[in-house]
């Protein structure tokens, strides 16, 4: 005869329904108490990602001169940015951009 395991004779488990007696009150209570720190923790995320990309001054020294280059095409949507050597090559042969 097969002995039943010591734990399924203690008195301290209860089963009602197929559910364990534990309540769930214990779980609402850790959701609650977690999901503020996530928000706050969600919320510094997204503002530093903010801070960095759109609040912070760029770091050179002449902010109002720095541009971007475009190579000229006649689809806007298939805008190529330059390489550092296309504009060597472009600064050597021409005087000024235009």
């Amino acid at each position: 005869m097969v002995r039943p395991p010591a734990w399924a004779s203690s008195r301290s488990v209860r089963t009602s329904g197929g559910r364990s007696g534990c309540s769930c009150a214990h779980h609402r209570f850790a959701l609650v108490n977690t999901l503020p720190l996530v928000l706050v923790g969600v919320n510094i995320a997204i503002f530093t990602i903010f801070n960095a990309a759109v609040l912070r001054p760029l770091a050179v020294d002449e902010p109002d001169r720095f541009v971007r280059l475009y190579g000229d095409s006649r689809d806007a949507a298939r805008r190529k940015a330059f390489s550092f050597a296309e504009y060597i090559d472009d600064r050597d042969r021409k005087h000024g951009l235009q």
